[in-house]
């Protein structure tokens, strides 16, 4: 009775304890709005086991009573312990995060707080997992379940000479998952820290990140072929069937995948270039698998499928050069020295910070207008971004220039003469 009556008490004491102190703990806690829910329901079910195993030590079961009261005080005791270490693992990833030595790095400095995001996630559903597998030890559960699920997992289903099981199909999942991930993360330190602090041409970082990321996912996706026991035969066989369904309509989809292999490899467009195709002018910013990216300066995104940026007609306004010719034409009013204009129109250019004194800017004249001496004014910018801003400051730098030297800029004009005439004598029959 001493027994019974302790394990009563034990199995109230545990009841007390969920409602009156765990629950209200978890009202107020940062975790998310899933999580807390999920624990909330856990301390339902535990204090449902826990009236049941009182009921049952009423009724004189002791053996279910203990196993449900020792069941539920383990699992309680596991999830607060695994709740404690998720908080010191969390605190202590902030402190690495922010340290000096980690904001060295520029991918964690950019993306700390996403990196610190998916490490606590990834934690929590290990910690999940470990309380579940020590929930059903407790309620000595854990080998039926491993048992089941084992059976569920190796269950397959056979159609000719195809024959898979969901533990393969699960096993496909999580490596391509796996390699995704893992292409994501070395892709950004790639680009973020390794390639910037190497001396490369412009569009190689871009091109080797891209070609890792990509020898990532293929060695993921035959690693995950190989881990669900498909043989050579087999991939040769899904290989025959995408090339039948390439055949029907998926040609654009790999000319589009090839060509943009063929830009990230023999960079022709490279991120950063300045294109014009068609009537789109502006940077590119990405080269993807499929399509490129865009941006014009009037602040749009043109998705361009990579085909067509090998196939048609593009201007690169800086493959090898970021220098770029701009034309100003202007008149002189006749009777103006040619020779005086030639060198006021230099000399104006050279006052533009933005020029170049290399190539220099050059004025000719070009010919006999209605109304003007007709001259033209290059000069030459580094400045592809703000091109437009170039040219209006040359413009202006020439009008102020002239307007100094008494050099007058014409106008069309037209003298219209107007002639009048008698009107004719009246007809004397009219009269």
């Amino acid at each position: 009775p001493a027994a019974r009556l302790l394990l009563f008490g034990e199995s109230v004491a545990v009841i007390v304890w969920l409602l009156a102190w765990l629950r209200p703990r978890l009202a107020v806690s940062d975790l998310t709005p899933l999580w807390q829910w999920a624990l909330r329901l856990a301390v339902r079910c535990g204090v449902v086991l826990l009236a049941s195993a009182a009921g049952a030590n009423l009724v004189g079961n002791i053996a279910l009573a203990v196993v449900f009261t020792e069941g539920v005080a383990g699992s309680a005791l596991a999830a607060v312990a695994l709740l404690t270490a998720d908080l010191v693992i969390e605190a202590l990833l902030i402190e690495i995060i922010r340290s000096d030595v980690a904001q060295r790095s520029r991918a964690i400095a950019r993306h700390g707080r996403a990196l610190l995001g998916s490490i606590i996630r990834v934690a929590r559903g290990l910690m999940v997992l470990v309380w579940f597998g020590v929930t059903l030890e407790l309620f000595a559960l854990l080998r039926p379940f491993l048992a089941g699920a084992r059976v569920v997992l190796d269950a397959r289903l056979t159609m000719g000479t195809l024959s898979l099981s969901l533990g393969d199909v699960l096993t496909v999942l999580l490596t391509i998952w796996l390699s995704f991930v893992v292409a994501r993360v070395v892709r950004v330190l790639l680009e973020e820290d390794a390639l910037p602090r190497l001396s490369l041409p412009s569009g190689v970082p871009g091109a080797l990140s891209s070609g890792v990321n990509y020898a990532i996912l293929f060695v993921g996706v035959l690693f995950a072929l190989s881990a669900a026991g498909v043989d050579p035969g087999r991939v040769t066989l899904i290989a025959g069937a995408l090339g039948v369904g390439i055949g029907f309509g998926l040609q654009n989809v790999v000319n589009n995948f090839v060509s943009g292999l063929i830009l990230l490899f023999e960079r022709p467009v490279q991120i950063g270039d300045i294109i014009t195709f068609g009537d789109t002018t502006g940077h590119v910013r990405r080269i993807g698998i499929r399509s490129s990216t865009i941006t014009t300066f009037d602040g749009a995104e043109v998705i361009v499928p990579n085909g067509a940026l090998i196939a048609e007609r593009v201007v690169n306004w800086t493959l090898s050069s970021d220098q770029r010719r701009l034309e100003v034409k202007v008149g002189a009013a006749y009777g103006t020295n040619p020779s005086r204009v030639l060198d006021v129109l230099e000399w104006a250019a050279k006052q533009v910070p933005e020029v170049l004194e290399t190539p220099s800017p050059r004025a000719v004249f070009v010919g006999f207008g209605e109304s003007s001496l007709d001259f033209v004014l290059w000069a030459w910018t580094d400045r592809q971004d703000m091109l437009a801003v170039v040219r209006s400051n040359v413009g202006v730098a020439v009008y102020d220039a002239l307007g100094a030297a008494g050099i007058a800029i014409p106008f069309p004009q037209r003298d219209v003469h107007v002639t009048s005439t008698a009107a004719p004598p009246a007809d004397r029959r009219d009269a």
